[in-house]
């Protein structure tokens, strides 16, 4: 069986095939491919950059909310690139080759996740989800005083007062609040009116917030940069003060104001879950401005996606379901014209990171095709991937390889097993791949662990982190084994 490799696989690709190439050095992703736009935003240690700006000492932030480091940055040049758009408006631009880990709506039940290229997913005659982060972002702020009350204020309180003021019908709120130092008076009918006396709290609370009002509310920047047991916090104090829960569950936050709505997207996001704004017009209504409108108001969908709970408040939290839905849906794919793209190379077992909007995207691999491709078209062949570290090999590769074999339809367990004590994968065929320690000591010699192997080739990863006698060491151990149709190769991927 073959494995058709992606466009810009194919160099690389047809100089593995050739048999008068012996030894092929890949300065490449191991994917040659898919590709982001340099304009795109990608989460990293330091905060959001733009692809162009990404260098080898940052740190992208993976599916499960981790960093994980980059293993290589490789320019693509101009490529013909496409905006994908998701159901709660976020959008991404890639090139057509781009791989994404999707669900199929139609078939998903039955295939599960797999990896498919942008040009797969516009021919597709279904529609296909990615997943969401499985963690919150990470963050590392915390403010000087309760998250939960500082988003309370925002949503149903004044700081433009003589002291921070908040406004709230549930006796629940006034206890909670009341055991921080507040006030309680009443106001109308059942409707309090709690103050904060406290000049040094009162303080903390502005110095967090501002002395700000009507559309100039807005969640700081700090509390969205602020550790996930923040973000929630404050999410659940927006949430239980203009916050609403449905027959059906479903949540919602409303405002007047489109900038607190799009900080409210943001935060939601962040979490793992799914956001989005509706305009709605508002009864009995007057006029307006351009920040926010008497008769018009931002209705934000607040989907947990079973990642948090949006509330605090007894009354809300008890209505709120497990949610059905936790995927993020693609709506659609459009051509957006030619520019300049890059792709990555992560270490992290997943092969995901994660873009603007917080949408997970995918890694890239060249050399799990090429082996795959090996042992499956010469049953019994036996080849090893050799890396400075055998962990690394665990965690980077071997998943690699799964997600290979979901792209060509392949399950994984019906070609090939893993056999972790004695550090080899074995296919149903008879083919053997060793993975490799190439890691030398004085104690554990390379030429004593692999000078009695042999080969009919190998894949020598990340060869920068490797000692040159490794590479001499295995040239020699590389023959024609099992089969005279095997042009003896050694594959070497690396950073540029």
């Amino acid at each position: 069986m073959n494995i058709k490799p992606q466009p810009k696989q194919a160099q690389a690709w047809m100089k593995l095939l050739d048999k008068t190439t012996k030894y092929v050095v890949f300065g490449g992703a191991a994917g040659g491919g898919k590709a982001i736009s340099l304009s795109q935003l990608v989460l990293t240690g330091q905060g959001w950059k733009q692809a162009k700006d990404i260098t080898m000492e940052d740190k992208l932030v993976s599916v499960d909310g981790n960093y994980t480091d980059i293993m290589g940055i490789f320019p693509q040049g101009v490529r013909p690139l496409y905006k994908v758009t998701f159901e709660d408006g976020a959008e991404s631009i890639v090139d057509e080759d781009h791989l994404w880990t999707v669900y199929s709506s139609k078939h998903g039940w039955r295939d599960g996740w797999k990896v498919k290229t942008t040009k797969q997913l516009i021919k597709a005659k279904t529609t296909h989800a990615i997943p969401l982060m499985t963690n919150p972002a990470p963050g590392d702020y915390v403010p000087e005083y309760d998250p939960y009350i500082l988003g309370y204020i925002i949503g149903d309180g004044t700081l433009t007062g003589k002291h921070p003021t908040i406004y709230t019908a549930d006796e629940e709120i006034v206890d909670y609040i009341k055991e921080k130092g507040w006030k309680r008076y009443q106001y109308k009918d059942n409707l309090f009116q709690c103050h904060l006396h406290n000049s040094k709290e009162s303080n903390l609370i502005l110095k967090e917030l501002g002395r700000v009002s009507k559309d100039k509310k807005r969640i700081p920047e700090n509390i969205l940069n602020g550790t996930p047991e923040v973000r929630i916090a404050f999410l659940q104090g927006l949430m239980d003060s203009d916050g609403t829960v449905d027959k059906d569950g479903s949540c919602s936050f409303s405002t007047m104001y489109q900038g607190l709505a799009e900080d409210m997207v943001y935060l939601v996001r962040s979490l793992g879950g799914k956001s989005s704004i509706e305009t709605k017009k508002r009864l009995g209504g007057g006029g307006g401005n351009e920040f926010g409108s008497k008769n018009h108001e931002k209705d934000v969908r607040v989907s947990h996606c079973n990642r948090f709970m949006p509330f605090r408040l007894k009354r809300k939290a008890e209505r709120v379901r497990v949610a059905k839905y936790d995927k993020r849906y693609i709506t659609s794919i459009d051509y957006h014209g030619e520019g300049e793209a890059v792709c990555f190379k992560v270490d992290h077992p997943s092969s995901l990171f994660v873009i603007k909007d917080f949408v997970v995207t995918h890694n890239t691999w060249l050399g799990c095709e090429w082996l795959l491709s090996m042992c499956l078209t010469h049953p019994g062949s036996k080849w090893f991937i050799g890396r400075s570290e055998l962990k690394r090999i665990m965690m980077s590769v071997i998943p690699s390889m799964r997600k290979v074999c979901i792209y060509h339809d392949l399950k994984f367990e019906d070609v090939m097993s893993i056999n972790g004590q004695y550090n080899y994968i074995q296919f149903t065929n008879g083919s053997r791949i060793d993975l490799l320690d190439l890691k030398s000591t004085p104690t554990d010699p390379l030429f004593e662990r692999f000078g009695s192997l042999e080969f009919s080739g190998g894949w020598i990863e990340e060869a920068g982190e490797v000692d040159n006698r490794a590479f001499e060491i295995l040239k020699s151990r590389i023959g024609r084994h099992m089969s005279d149709e095997i042009k003896p190769k050694i594959l070497i991927t690396c950073n540029p």
